[in-house]
């Protein structure tokens, strides 16, 4: 390969690798009445990222690679929950 395919296929694969990185979004809720929980902590285990819920509950955690993951969401006073993902493209999981 030459020197300008060698940097063509160096762009391609930097721009898919960008292109596949996805959101993981959702709500967080009171199990026993089912209302919004807001400042809710929602992690992938074993990493520093995550998200806060807002005042509806909602978070969303930006540009994960695709993979299998642990989240856990957890706040003061209430009993952490965790669930598995596998995440290939942009999901939505909410915990109540």
């Amino acid at each position: 390969m030459n020197f300008k395919t060698t940097a063509f296929f160096a762009v391609l694969s930097f721009n898919w690798s960008i292109s596949t990185a996805a959101d993981i979004t959702g709500r967080v809720y009171e199990s026993a009445n089912k209302k919004p929980l807001p400042g809710a902590t929602v992690i992938i285990q074993g990493t520093t990222t995550g998200a806060v819920t807002d005042e509806n509950g909602r978070y969303i955690i930006k540009d994960v690679n695709p993979g299998s993951y642990t989240l856990e969401a957890s706040s003061i006073g209430f009993v952490k929950v965790t669930k598995q993902v596998i995440l290939k493209s942009t999901i939505t999981i909410d915990f109540f």
